[in-house]
């Protein structure tokens, strides 16, 4: 047998010889079964001299133990405990638990020796670093712990290690960011599938409410996006802005997990804070197959956002042709007006984008509604001087109405006009006016379109930043 006391003479335990074959077994035998420090803080001594932990026990005897505190170390020896995990240096690592150092020191890293070796992968630095007791939910700069930075580098074997050790699998970091949310945006398939199965909770949100599932989708990670799904993961669920998966993946074109989540039953009319939906998203970032997809999926075409805009408004001041071309089969309003009055037509005709104005007016849209301040399509046209748009619109029909005729930026001048004239005769039939008064309206109807395409722009700006950015991970 081997018997083991205290130096006070306290007996600790006895433990048959066959039961252990060295000190270091011994040690690791007292600290699993007996609740003794790690091994790193044990000292066995015989007849008064220290023995290495290679020396066999083949035999009886009695034996003195010794507890040891943390030794007293330098900044410096905190930066080379950093400097040999980040290089994986397993002999470096033990020798410096021997003295026996805190392994959860952290020097000007911010960051524990575990977390530095599980974030390049160093497996065998992890699990020395784990049995001389560092802590595995010790989190360091930005919240991040060990597991975390395991989860979002990809590294399987370690995650493993940490998961036996009894790593919490759902700690966050400053941010609200769990590990399965890192693996998810990373796509680490195995990763995800790892921590499912080891329970994490699917549905936990960052601090700015984007989910497992939503971060996946806004990366396109297809087979994450199918693993969450199958975990049951709330295929609905907003963030603070309102976006859901469906709404991030339909707005960086993911065509792929678009069919996922409209498969799996997620609402298509759903709306973000600012009224946007997932048709108007991938409408406004010229995605056509998404389009076609939320289109097929019986999506509702003539819902607007906050400030009245459709999916076809949006579309259709880009000069998005295909996607106007699937939204107007698709039997959507052409003639429903934004809050300030402005038809798909106008916002086409505003932005020169001759392309949509054919479709729309061979999809009968109407060409001489006016928006809140008596414009038309025509009027707006003019003013842009854009002759295309202008002769197109007056091919269809398109008529100065009574606010503005006898005013046409074309030429610079202002016009009489005869709604019976060709509209080659337009350009070149002129009456005479006072010069200052043309100039003056000439500069106020200027002045008025280029507020209506500052306010456009702001407005598509506003989509873009607020509707699909969903800020660091």
């Amino acid at each position: 047998m081997l018997r083991l006391r205290m130096l006070s003479g306290e007996a600790v335990t006895s433990i048959p010889v066959e039961g252990v074959q060295d000190v270091k077994g011994l040690k690791q035998h007292l600290n699993r079964l007996h609740g003794l420090p790690p091994r790193f803080r044990q000292r066995i001594l015989f007849r008064g001299e220290t023995l290495k932990d290679t020396v066999r026990l083949d035999s009886a005897m009695n034996l003195d133990l010794v507890l040891l505190t943390f030794a007293d170390v330098s900044e410096q020896q905190v930066e080379d405990l950093a400097d040999a995990a980040e290089q994986g240096s397993v002999s470096q690592v033990e020798s410096m638990m021997q003295l026996p150092q805190d392994p959860d020191l952290s020097g000007t890293r911010e960051q524990p020796a575990l977390t530095i070796a599980s974030m390049q992968g160093h497996i065998e630095v992890a699990r020395l670093l784990l049995e001389a007791g560092a802590d595995k939910n010790l989190a360091g700069k930005n919240g991040w712990t060990a597991l975390m930075v395991a989860s979002s580098q990809g590294h399987v074997e370690v995650l493993r290690l940490l998961l036996e050790a009894g790593a919490d699998h759902n700690s966050a970091g400053d941010n609200g960011v769990t590990a399965l949310m890192m693996a998810s945006v990373q796509g680490h398939v195995d990763i995800v599938r790892l921590l499912l199965e080891s329970g994490a909770d699917k549905s936990l949100a960052g601090t700015n409410g984007v989910t497992a599932l939503t971060m996946a989708s806004d990366q396109g990670n297809v087979e994450v996006v199918r693993l969450l799904l199958e975990a049951g993961a709330d295929k609905n669920l907003g963030s603070h802005v309102g976006l859901t998966a469906l709404m991030t993946a339909s707005g960086q074109g993911h065509v792929e997990v678009v069919r996922l989540l409209l498969e799996a039953g997620a609402d298509k009319n759903l709306s973000s804070h600012n009224g946007s939906t997932a048709l108007m998203l991938a409408s406004l970032q010229g995605h056509v197959e998404a389009v076609q997809l939320l289109v097929e999926a019986n999506a509702s075409t003539d819902l607007t956002d906050n400030n009245g805009l459709t999916a076809l408004t949006m579309a259709a001041g880009q000069g998005l042709v295909e996607v106007v071309r699937v939204l107007l089969e698709a039997g959507v309003d052409k003639d429903l007006a934004a809050n300030n009055g402005f038809t798909a037509l106008m916002f086409a005709s505003g932005s020169s984008q001759a392309g949509v104005v054919r479709l729309l007016l061979d999809a009968r849209a109407d060409t001489n509604v006016a928006d809140n301040n008596g414009f038309t399509a025509w009027s707006i046209a003019s003013g842009q001087r854009d002759v295309e748009v202008a002769r197109l619109l007056w091919e269809a029909g398109a008529r100065p109405n009574s606010a503005h005729r006898g005013f046409i930026a074309l030429t610079g001048r202002s016009f009489e006009v005869s709604t019976s004239l060709p509209f080659s005769d337009i350009l070149v039939t002129s009456q005479s006016e006072d010069r200052l008064e043309r100039q003056r309206r000439w500069e106020e109807e200027e002045e008025a379109e280029k507020r209506r395409r500052e306010e456009f722009e702001r407005r598509k700006r506003e989509h873009m930043e607020k509707e699909l950015a969903l800020g660091p991970w």
